[in-house]
């Protein structure tokens, strides 16, 4: 599940840079020893939206810093779905979409 939140993060960023490069062609991107340096014209997209892109990428790499193991993951998404099981009915009921019945299998 990580890897398909992963490619699905590159083909939006990979998309947007295409868009820019392509298209625009005020994107400018230098390959140092060890680091890159991207040069965009203010006018291309905003900062507010710039600064969520270059969040994400640190999350990424975060993430992958933290090299989480599946069993991990696994288990995080059981506990997920346990707190929905146990808080589902309360859930729907405050928001008025869901009326638990006798049958529902739910607490």
């Amino acid at each position: 599940m990580l890897d398909a939140r992963r490619w699905m993060l590159f083909l939006y960023l990979f998309k947007i840079l295409l868009l820019i490069f392509f298209v625009m062609k005020t994107i400018e991107i230098q390959d140092l020893e060890d680091e890159y340096v991207i040069r965009i014209e203010k006018n291309v997209i905003d900062k507010a939206y710039l600064s969520r892109i270059l969040e994400r990428l640190e999350l990424e790499y975060l993430i992958k810093k933290a090299a989480f193991d599946e069993r991990l993951i696994a288990l995080g998404e059981e506990m997920k779905q346990d707190w929905w099981e146990n808080n589902r009915d309360r859930i729907l009921k405050k928001m008025e979409v869901y009326e638990p019945t006798s049958d529902s299998g739910h607490k």
